[in-house]
């Protein structure tokens, strides 16, 4: 059984205070099998969370190119991954990259931990310190490690002893890729996802990918709606 996020107190404390510090909160593709594949673990700051919403975000969103979205974690908050988040790109220019082979390089970057590599390449350190952050293009699954001056390492996989945990993605073998207008990803479209689409009309897209932007302008508006009702997978749109 997937182990879904329940919306404690801190959980909705903190959607508030991201949403009233305008906190873009994107989608996400991770754990596309419903298995719980979806954490990571810091030696000094425990679970990461990369669905901490559910199906359809927030979390992290794996692209060709890069990684946007967040990763959350109970004991020190929200992780981006993207300045392309909140867009402060022109004045902190910063994130997570991506190549087709899954590849990761960059920096993410959390208010209380400070600047989270994710390739020894980053920091030049390979000779002396040799780490990254891989995905797998066939199955989705993350693997390796990150580092954090402050935090020390964040771990993607584990599966030699101990607690058996992991992060996967969709992207771009690990679930099919991206069906636009299916927003919590669970491989159909219905009313589910229309309301969430109505939800966030008159907001920006988290990307070229944001399922709910069916039209790919950029925007999450009603016509994106109005659209993907047309798409539903039953009649009338049922679950």
């Amino acid at each position: 059984m997937k182990q879904k996020w329940v919306l404690t107190t801190v959980w909705s404390a903190a959607l508030v205070l991201g949403l009233s510090g305008g906190m873009a909160l994107a989608t996400d593709n991770i754990d596309p099998g419903d298995s719980g594949a979806q954490y990571a673990w810091g030696e000094n700051t425990g679970w990461l969370n990369a669905e901490p919403g559910g199906d359809g975000g927030p979390g992290v969103f794996v692209e060709d190119d890069g990684v946007s979205g967040y990763l959350w974690s109970e004991n020190t908050g929200w992780v981006s991954l993207s300045c392309g988040n909140n867009s402060t790109c022109g004045t902190t220019d910063y994130g997570v990259t991506n190549t087709v082979a899954g590849i990761l390089a960059g920096y993410a970057w959390s208010e209380n931990v400070g600047w989270i590599s994710f390739s020894c390449s980053s920091t030049n350190v390979c000779a002396t310190r040799n780490y990254g952050v891989t995905i797998d293009p066939n199955t989705g699954e993350f693997s390796g490690r990150a580092w954090s001056e402050n935090t020390g390492w964040i771990s993607f996989r584990n599966t030699n002893g101990g607690a058996s945990y992991g992060v996967t993605t969709s992207w771009p073998g690990g679930g099919g890729g991206v069906l636009f207008c299916d927003v919590n990803n669970d491989g159909q479209i219905d009313r589910t996802d229309i309301m969430a689409i109505f939800a966030a009309r008159n907001t920006p897209a988290s990307g070229p990918n944001d399922p709910r932007d069916s039209d790919g302008d950029g925007t999450i508006t009603v016509n994106d709606g109005r659209q993907c009702v047309l798409e539903c997978t039953n009649f009338r749109c049922a679950p």
